[in-house]
């Protein structure tokens, strides 16, 4: 049998050679005949690089990689041939790689230090391996993707008194009010028949903010009315709350929109059809943005922004597990009614309240079509802030539906949850404690970074040169993911990819804070986000990514002390991922 680390390095050429083969071939079919002549070749292909790697033992490593691959053709028949390959030695590498440092660790003659180091390495390994494979799955569910099954036709739309009334949910704190006039004015112009627009003001302490969305509102019409209320609790959930309770008796759909979007006329008399279908308890269009054009990191944040919808909703459509996210979206009242409302302890109320409306059996439906834009933060604080709300919500949604996702564990009574619901929402939350593992990858490869710098060994298992294949590779996989799905799935030029990655990543350090925050503090504070200009200076840049600035550093430190020992595979190794530390901090 041939030695475990070369069924490793067998699985790394393998998706090497095949993350080529993706990026340059781009199948588009799935037939029958196709999908087995590819198999025949792959499998010829997989036995040649297990023989030029394994000699030893290269039947077995090749038989054993072509069977993963068969599995994987099998399980996934929506994608074409390559992509389901691909994904299946992907699994089946980084599952043996785990199985090799796990040996290392515990069958590796560590002391006890060093074992304990290198068993919490392994954890923070498999942790992010896991999250890598759900990245690759979104990505490859884009991309290799033959055929989507929840693309569903446009309904006939409501004619007159057939229509079902909408109530336009509009919450709004401390904005300015041509803002909101602007949002209030567009919705006066949809075609819809029957609507009515509620505009909750949440504790605006100055009068000259909402007095003239009050006038406003009174001039469109009878359709629309505004209520200030002071003191209100559950922030924009309470507003919402507050909403529904004042909701036309006769309202079937509310919709929600934020105070800074202007919609466009047909919104309601394209999305609101798909209630036709008594299953569907909401409806999600994209989030998108105006005011941005000429400005570089407005366009960057669009395109990180863009990649959420463009890829990972349409991905969890599939499964009927789309996220509800707030404004740009419809819920049957009903359905919202069901569940108590909005949750006022969860500062992403919306997310929130789409698993619990699918723990009732209801179903979802992502529309990927852009009805309405509204502003970005426009300075990078706020950016900041408001992912810091995101990611705390996310990880609050975690904590207390956790035993509705976790597999093995008793269900609530009553959870109808399917299989692929329970794993999207669990990644969902998961998914933002990829940041402090990034913190604690940085935190050890500092660490043994500067041990191997100095001649004193590495702190935690021996760091021989395969060892670093993988997080090498998944380094890759990770710039891939950006650069090629950004491209393909959004058709952005190779600059406006980097900057939606750079864009993406300045927001780690943020993240971090709030992931591990939200898991020992249970209620959270509702940071604002600003969609309001003002001027930027270099100070104040610094002084918004200090602690990113202090971190990049560091990490080029690693780099070059592990270079200056001579250029070993070991020390390029380190240097590497030293480097991609300092890219992902430094991008702040």
């Amino acid at each position: 049998m041939p030695p475990l680390h070369s069924l490793v390095l067998v699985g790394a050429a393998a998706v090497a050679v095949h993350l080529l083969m993706l990026l340059w071939l781009r199948p588009r079919t799935a037939t029958a005949a196709a999908v087995a002549l590819f198999w025949v070749a792959d499998s010829a292909l997989v036995a040649v690089l297990a023989a030029a790697i394994s000699p030893d033992g290269w039947s077995l490593a090749g038989a054993g990689y072509a069977t993963v691959g068969l599995v994987a053709i099998r399980a996934l028949p929506d994608w074409h041939a390559l992509g389901r390959v691909f994904f299946g030695y992907l699994c089946a590498a980084a599952a043996l790689y785990l199985i090799y440092v796990a040996e290392l660790t515990l069958f590796g003659g560590l002391g006890a230090g060093a074992a304990g180091l290198s068993a919490l390495l392994l954890l923070f390994e498999a942790l992010a391996i896991l999250l890598t494979l759900t990245y690759a799955y979104e990505g490859l569910s884009t991309l290799a993707r033959v055929r989507w099954r929840r693309v569903m036709p446009r309904p006939a739309a409501f004619t007159g008194e057939e229509a079902p009334l909408v109530s336009i949910h509009v919450p709004t704190y401390s904005e300015p009010p041509e803002l909101v006039i602007e949002t209030l004015e567009a919705l006066a112009r949809l075609d819809y028949p029957r609507f009515e627009v509620i505009v909750v003001d949440n504790n605006t302490q100055d009068a000259a903010l909402w007095r003239p969305v009050e006038r406003r509102c009174a001039e469109l019409g009878p359709r629309f009315r505004f209520f200030h209320v002071s003191p209100l609790a559950g922030f924009k959930a309470g507003a919402c709350n507050f909403a529904l309770a004042r909701t036309d008796p006769q309202a079937e759909i509310i919709a929600i929109i934020d105070a800074d979007y202007v919609v466009v006329p047909e919104f309601l008399t394209e999305t609101a059809p798909y209630f036709r279908d008594p299953r569907i308890a909401f409806v999600q269009t994209p989030q998108d943005y105006r005011e941005f054009s000429g400005n570089r990191y407005l366009t960057d944040c669009l395109h990180a922004y863009a990649y959420f919808f463009a890829v990972s909703m349409r991905t969890r459509n599939e499964d009927n597990a789309a996220i509800f996210g707030g404004t740009m979206g419809l819920i049957r009242r009903s359905a919202l009614e069901e569940i108590g409302g909005w949750d006022e302890w969860c500062i992403t109320e919306d997310a929130e309240a789409s698993l619990r409306i699918l723990q009732r059996g209801h179903a979802s439906l992502y529309i990927h079509k852009s009805y309405g834009r509204g502003l970005m933060p426009f300075e990078f604080d706020a950016y900041k802030k408001q992912r810091f709300r995101w990611a705390f919500g996310g990880v609050q949604i975690l904590r207390k539906h956790w035993r509705s996702l976790v597999p093995f564990v008793t269900r609530p009574p009553g959870d109808r949850l399917t299989a692929a619901q329970r794993a999207w929402y669990l990644v969902a939350g998961l998914l933002w404690f990829g940041e402090p593992l990034q913190v604690a990858f940085a935190a050890f490869l500092t660490a043994g970074g500067l041990a191997y710098a100095l001649g004193a060994g590495t702190l935690a298992r021996p760091l021989a040169e395969a060892i670093l294949v993988f997080p090498l590779l998944f380094l890759g996989l990770g710039v891939v993911r950006f650069l090629w799905v950004l491209r393909t799935a959004l058709g952005l030029g190779l600059r406006d990819a980097v900057g939606a990655a750079l864009s993406m990543f300045s927001l780690s350090w943020v993240v971090t804070q709030a992931a591990l925050l939200a898991l020992v503090r249970s209620g959270g504070v509702f940071l604002r986000t600003s969609k309001t200009r003002s001027t930027s200076t270099l100070g104040r840049a610094l002084h918004a990514a200090r602690v990113e600035t202090a971190l990049a550093a560091a990490c080029l430190a690693v780099a070059a002390l592990a270079l200056a020992r001579g250029l070993t595979p070991l020390a390029i190794g380190i240097a590497a991922l030293a480097a991609w530390q300092a890219i992902l901090y430094g991008s702040a």
